[in-house]
């Protein structure tokens, strides 16, 4: 079992890799959802929110905000009860970088700024071990950090950071502090850095800001007006373990979501006729004596659709193998509702399916039909051959 965040996009089939290296076998693999983990944890847990978690027809939110320097984002997820106990996602998964790692960025551009960019560039390279103390220290200080914290904050710093900065600078770093009437809000005294608990509640705006208006943006939405419940869950808000644990009940009970909305618009890439009104002349191409236009979507689920696990989704239009050469399912996602060509800047290729050579020289002898099938985080797609009922099927990841 893997959970990871919603916009390690490139995490997946890595992770499925070398789970397969190191021993583990293909159907024992499942990837989870971190926001999706901890929904599932929160219906077990015992809170004052479970009752009203368990009715059937509930709908509540899960914000995991993340709150490590790597992968700290915030990933959200809503669903609601079943009547037989599952879930069913009622709108797609969302978020941004706005977790813990906008508060470590922010934190470390304030460092740069005192110290310097030299100064701090030289402290990474030569003493990089000393750099990373400093991230451990702050995200575990970061985490006392309240509305009501008052005074000054300590930070435990690296006395080679204060040297290497009086060395490249000239001016030792209390010195500078003065001459920036900066001595009120902090000081430095040995390996300690004390900052005005204003300051350091700034480092936090950003994320709050960007976080609270992400949610009031969804909460405005007709398909949330339903909704009574908002959990916090992640490392930023130390719940890490919800994610962990619902995973594992994931895992175990993998059936326990029954549906998801899709994030993209998914397809795959056709030649079709050419049609004046609808396609750019310049795109036309003659194949088979015929006005053509090569590289057109065909779309099979729209964006925000909501889809049910494991039910396969036919493609609309009549699909057929080339008459000459080998024929490839490139299958595509995007960002629009109707992308026009798979070239459009909003299209990306998740995957191909080789399907061989036509069967015969008869064009109905070639057509094929295409389902889509979404399982638990990947898609597998389907071709079946009408002629001889010749199946090929591929598996991407879709999140």
């Amino acid at each position: 079992m893997a959970a990871f965040n919603l916009r390690d996009r490139q995490l997946p089939r890595p992770i499925r890799v070398a789970m397969m290296i190191a021993g583990f076998e293909t159907d024992r693999i499942k990837l989870a959802l971190e926001p999706e983990a901890a929904s599932i944890w929160c219906q077990v847990i015992n809170t004052s929110i479970k009752s009203d978690l368990g009715k059937t027809g509930s709908q509540y939110m899960v914000v995991d905000l993340g709150g490590k320097f790597i992968g700290g984002t915030a990933d959200i997820s809503v669903h609601e009860k079943n009547i037989d106990g599952t879930l069913k996602e009622i709108h797609r998964a969302s978020g941004g970088p706005w977790g813990g790692t906008s508060v470590d960025h922010n934190f470390i551009k304030w460092l740069t700024k005192l110290f310097g960019e030299e100064a701090m560039s030289r402290f990474q390279n030569e003493e990089t071990a000393d750099y990373f103390d400093i991230l451990r220290e702050f995200e575990l200080k970061k985490r006392t950090i309240t509305p009501d914290t008052e005074g000054l904050v300590t930070f435990r710093v690296s006395v080679a950071l204060k040297e290497i900065h009086d060395k490249v600078s000239g001016m030792k770093i209390n010195d500078m502090l003065a001459a920036m009437k900066l001595e009120d809000d902090m000081s430095f005294q040995r390996d300690k850095l004390r900052v005005s608990a204003d300051i350091v509640r700034s480092w936090f705006s950003e994320s709050i800001g960007q976080t609270v208006q992400h949610i009031i943006n969804l909460l405005k939405e007709t398909r949330m007006e339903k909704l009574t419940t908002v959990i916090l869950v992640g490392g930023y808000d130390e719940c890490g373990l919800a994610v962990l644990k619902g995973a594992v009940r994931f895992g175990h009970l993998p059936n326990l979501i029954t549906s998801r909305v899709v994030k993209h618009t998914y397809g795959f890439q056709v030649r079709t006729v050419f049609e004046k009104d609808v396609h750019p002349l310049e795109k036309m191409v003659f194949a088979d004596g015929k006005e053509k236009i090569e590289n057109v979507f065909r779309k099979v689920v729209e964006i925000d659709k909501e889809i049910l696990i494991g039910k396969p989704i036919t493609a609309p239009g009549r699909q057929f193998l080339r008459m000459v050469g080998n024929s490839t399912l490139n299958i595509f996602i995007s960002s629009d509702r109707n992308p026009a060509l798979v070239t459009d800047k909003s299209c990306m290729r998740l995957g191909g399916l080789d399907l061989g050579q036509a069967k015969s020289e008869r064009a109905e002898d070639n057509a094929v039909i295409v389902d889509f099938l979404f399982g638990e985080t990947e898609l597998e797609v389907r071709v079946r051959t009408k002629f001889d009922g010749c199946e090929k099927k591929c598996v991407v990841d879709c999140l």
